[in-house]
């Protein structure tokens, strides 16, 4: 199952320029949104698993009956075994063979050549983000970086063309995998919105999938725009270095401090690493994320989160930039509007 963590695993890399007046989700469409996600195969499948946890295997069948069977595909990945995730479902047998029969049917259904390169690029851009959460010295993960960027760029111009020339796919069409892709490209993110929006109203995307690009699109900044707040604008400077080391800054108390008293304020916060070359910047963000469990970014969000959880969306979701300095340091700088 491709985890919306997973994806977003080192989503949030390097900056990338927006549009001036970008798209983003409005507070008059969301009860529309969430009808829409309400009425999914994404939340038929929650509420399936839930229903199955609690032994009402008579809900479970009803909703998992709802799901598209090739949402089941994606959650399943393509196995030509899906008895052997049946078995762990609160089912009456009449159901988990309906329930089979379908996905069966969908996965030897013959589909259009769009649908199975979604597939294959969404399973080549998990493959790759594997690769790079793993290798182990630089000289691997410089490599790994370099395909995954060929990668990236390959899979963003063929979403584009197709979105532009047909609107977002539908989950049949292969909505799920076009989605991974659409994550990974950035600067795209503000082309996508008005066609992810649409899908999710009518129950074709993942609502969690349109937040975390709609949180991109409104928070992040190009490089120019950063520096320029940063210059013209309020703003408090942490030393946040312990950080690379592995450690808990001891500004963490401060800066704990300073999210939970402009919480309700309008403000931004942006990582700024310092360093002689953008390479030892990249090396360290590779290295740090191959080591397994929790990125040490993710620990210190967690400690933020709990002081002001509208600016810390996610605590796997993070910002960095660099800028060129003769000695190396991290920093955490909060600018307030």
């Amino acid at each position: 199952m491709y985890k919306l963590l997973t994806l977003i695993s080192t989503l949030l890399f390097l900056a990338s320029t927006l549009h001036a007046q970008p798209d983003t989700v409005r507070s008059d469409e969301l009860p529309a949104l969430n009808e829409g996600y309400r009425n999914s195969s994404i939340t038929y499948f929650q509420r399936a698993n839930s229903y199955s946890q609690m032994k009402d295997s008579a809900k479970a069948g009803k909703y998992l009956l709802m799901v598209d069977p090739y949402y089941l595909l994606w959650e399943w990945r393509n196995t030509e075994r899906p008895d052997s995730f049946m078995t762990k479902w609160n089912l009456s047998r009449e159901i988990a063979e309906e329930v089979i029969r379908k996905y069966d049917s969908a996965r030897t259904a013959e589909k259009p050549a769009y649908y199975t390169e979604f597939e294959r690029m969404a399973e080549e851009d998990q493959v790759v983000r594997k690769r790079l959460t793993r290798c182990a010295d630089t000289f691997t993960c410089r490599k790994i970086r370099e395909l995954m960027r060929h990668t990236d760029t390959l899979h963003a111009r063929y979403l584009y063309d197709f979105v532009r020339a047909n609107g977002w796919p539908s989950i049949a069409d292969g909505s799920m995998y076009a989605t991974t892709l659409a994550i990974h490209d950035h600067s795209t993110h503000s082309f996508y919105m008005s066609y992810l929006k649409k899908a999710v109203m009518n129950g074709q995307a993942d609502m969690n999938a349109l937040m975390l690009i709609n949180h991109y699109v409104k928070s992040h900044v190009s490089h120019k725009q950063m520096l320029e707040e940063i210059r013209t604008k309020r703003n408090i400077r942490f030393d946040v270095s312990e950080l690379l080391l592995e450690s808990m800054p001891k500004s963490l108390p401060r800066i704990q401090k300073a999210f939970s008293d402009a919480c309700e304020q309008k403000f931004k916060f942006y990582y700024i690493f310092e360093t002689p070359r953008e390479q030892i910047f990249s090396d360290w963000h590779d290295i740090h994320h191959s080591k397994g469990g929790m990125h040490i970014m993710e620990k210190f969000q967690k400690e933020l989160q709990l002081y002001c959880k509208k600016k810390i969306f996610d605590p796997h979701v993070w910002y960095h930039s660099w800028i060129p300095e003769s000695k190396t340091g991290l920093y955490m700088v909060i600018v307030y509007d």
